[in-house]
């Protein structure tokens, strides 16, 4: 396997480099080489030692495996995520599909700013 990166390496420096003919070429040598199927061998030779992007700032020299992962922005702030953590606590931890029903309830009573029991206090300060 590590024999297999290292023709890939130092092929890929020439495949960059080289016309549309040559590239044909290296193509075939590096398919010879290594036993990889034609448009695998084109994908390695063209991503290996270009710039790949991770994440939102930080920037990776192209390696054979290392893929750029794609993240989700926050749905939530920490302020709402802590919030819902509170009332979920206080409805004693019950599970989505029923929190899900009666979530609009509790956030209209917790916004009205209803005075809890001394018993919901401390389950919420436990948590």
């Amino acid at each position: 396997m590590n024999e297999r990166r290292a023709v890939i390496r130092v092929q890929a420096l020439r495949y960059r480099k080289a016309r549309k003919k040559e590239k044909g070429r290296i193509l075939d040598e590096v398919v010879k080489l290594t036993g990889y199927h034609r448009w695998y061998a084109v994908r390695l030779l063209a991503l290996q030692g270009k710039a790949v992007r991770v994440g939102r700032h930080q920037q990776l020299v192209g390696e054979l495996k290392v893929r750029a992962r794609r993240r989700r922005g926050r749905t939530y702030t920490e302020a709402v995520v802590e919030k819902l953590r509170t009332i979920w606590v206080i409805l004693d931890g019950i599970c989505g599909k029923r929190l899900v029903g009666i979530l609009p309830e509790a956030v209209r009573v917790c916004w009205r700013g209803i005075r809890r029991s001394s018993w919901t206090r401390r389950r919420a300060r436990n948590c």
